[in-house]
Order: C-alpha cells, then sequence, then structure tokens
C-alpha cells in the first residue's frame, strides 16, 4: 500500500513539474469584445464611460451627482474597482499610456499610508477609509 502510494505521488510531482512550452502565454485569447462583431459596441461604450462618466479623478459611481454624505458611495465618488476595470481593459488591449495613467490617477485617488482606499469623494476632496 506504501508503495502504491509513493509510485501515484511521485507520479503527481512528474506530472505537475512538466516544462511549460516556450511559446505559452498568459495573456487570453480573446480580447474585451473581439467576437461576435463587438469591436465597434465596444468602443461606442468605452467612450460613453470616458465621456459621460468620468472626470479628471475617474470613473463616477453615478451618472448623476449626489451631495456625497451618505455611507455608501454615490454620484460622482470614484471606486477603486472601476480603476481597476478600466486598468484591466487597458492592458487586456494593450493601451499603455492609458493603463500608465489610470495607475497614476488611482495612486494620487486611493493611496493611503496604511493602503488603497476604496473610495474617493471628490465633493469632499479625499478618500474614504
Amino acid at each position: 500500500m506504501v508503495l502504491y502510494i509513493s509510485l501515484v505521488l511521485v507520479i503527481c510531482v512528474v506530472t505537475a513539474c512538466e516544462k511549460t512550452p516556450a511559446n505559452a502565454s498568459l495573456e487570453p485569447k480573446i480580447l474585451y469584445g473581439d467576437t461576435f462583431s463587438m469591436q465597434g459596441k465596444r468602443e461606442k461604450l468605452h467612450q460613453f464611460v470616458i465621456k459621460s462618466l468620468s472626470g479628471p479623478d475617474g470613473v463616477y459611481t453615478n451618472y448623476l451627482d449626489t451631495d456625497q454624505s451618505a455611507d455608501v458611495a454615490t454620484g460622482h465618488e470614484i471606486l477603486s474597482e472601476s480603476a481597476g476595470i478600466m486598468m484591466r481593459y487597458y492592458a487586456l488591449t494593450k493601451q499603455k499610456e492609458a493603463f500608465e495613467a489610470e495607475w497614476v490617477r488611482t495612486k494620487k485617488n486611493f493611496n493611503l499610508n496604511t493602503g488603497f482606499s476604496y473610495r474617493y469623494s471628490l465633493s469632499r476632496g479625499r478618500s474614504i477609509p
């Protein structure tokens, strides 16, 4: 029994350690909207987010602004999740300059001494821990 278990473990270790092909990629095979003729719609959506749902500090939580005094994000507050989604989109679509700009904006808005905030309030002019 011990010999059988040892043999199974050796096979598992050898199989797990197989060499990855040199041309293997960690990138997804399909980019956002590249199937089903969605490229045009993807670009229209991106333009709407940039022109109508964003400002100089990032993507707004909501199309309509509020006084931003609630315990939850509202109005033109900005969430770190939105910044992350934008950076992922720029990375997957190989827009290096746009990614870098979003990263700089994200660090400016969300970086705290103890970590990253999840929310930035434009009316309060600060990150919400």
